[in-house]
């Protein structure tokens, strides 16, 4: 029986992504490729297919189902994820950001592709490299970060497989590219980041000194319908932080700032 409940997903990239983490999680050695043979695809069709550039026919679908042992609803559930992407105009997984000047320069991280890196410490490797003397060396990593070399290997391979790093002439390259999506899709992968990160918190109330972490917050009254408007704000303000304390040189640490709001009270909301 998987882990991963297929019906939580509002696509079938996310589902496949998180299948791939979780075997490679398992296995360190398990490649995508074993993943499509599984599967009954080539490679390079799933490779398409992960990365949005590539619909699932109803044929694949079925090779697909009978790869993954997926119970009659559950098939049921992919056909009709299948037939629903090839009724949209276009595909979901990466599209540009807002304006003209930003489609030209960057793509969203699809919250399927989040979900192939969702640990905590694949986008602090991101933070990492901006750092002064940062080398892209397992050992040095996880001695930066506090994780396991076989961590650091796994998230460098990842990273490298769905494009946030890339091989050039001068080595391994950080494509900064890409920005997370805006679109707030609730996934397993994005939760289970959160309760990584608010871990780390916690933790930090024992293990970091006063001057070296701040965690504050502040409960108070309002109406339910500025919600939205409370959330768009917050999102504003981790934008403007990082804007202005992650520009500039000499940079040596990699921070995370997590902003959690949520509501207290039990009951029906007020209208």
């Amino acid at each position: 029986m998987l882990d991963v409940v297929f019906s939580s997903y509002r696509n079938y990239r996310g589902y496949l992504s998180a299948i791939l983490v979780q075997r490679m999680q398992a296995n360190p050695s398990y490649s995508m490729r074993a993943f499509a043979r599984s599967l009954g695809l080539s490679a390079g069709e799933l490779s398409e297919v992960l990365r949005g550039k590539r619909k699932l026919s109803l044929r694949s679908a079925e090779r697909v189902a009978e790869g993954l042992n997926l119970i009659p609803k559950e098939r049921e559930h992919l056909v009709r994820l299948v037939l629903d992407e090839r009724r949209e105009r276009a595909p979901t997984s990466l599209m540009p950001s807002d304006g003209p000047k930003a489609a030209a320069s960057s793509q969203e991280l699809s919250a399927e592709r989040f979900a192939v890196v969702a640990e905590w410490y694949c986008f602090a490797i991101l933070n990492l490299a901006q750092c002064e003397g940062f080398r892209w060396d397992e050992a040095h990593i996880a001695r930066r970060l506090g994780i396991l070399r076989t961590e650091a290997r796994n998230a460098l391979d990842l990273l490298e497989k769905i494009g946030l790093i890339r091989r050039t002439n001068r080595g391994l390259q950080v494509d900064d590219t890409f920005v997370m999506s805006p679109d707030g899709i609730p996934s397993d992968a994005v939760r289970a980041y959160h309760r990584q990160i608010l871990g780390k918190a916690a933790a930090a109330l024992d293990e970091q000194p006063v001057e070296e972490r701040e965690i504050a917050g502040v409960s108070f009254a309002i109406s339910w319908k500025l919600m939205g408007p409370l959330k768009k704000e917050l999102s504003q303000f981790l934008d403007h932080v990082a804007t202005k304390y992650g520009a500039g040189k000499h940079r040596t640490e990699v921070v995370h700032v997590e902003l959690a709001c949520f509501r207290m009270s039990r009951g029906a909301p007020d209208a």
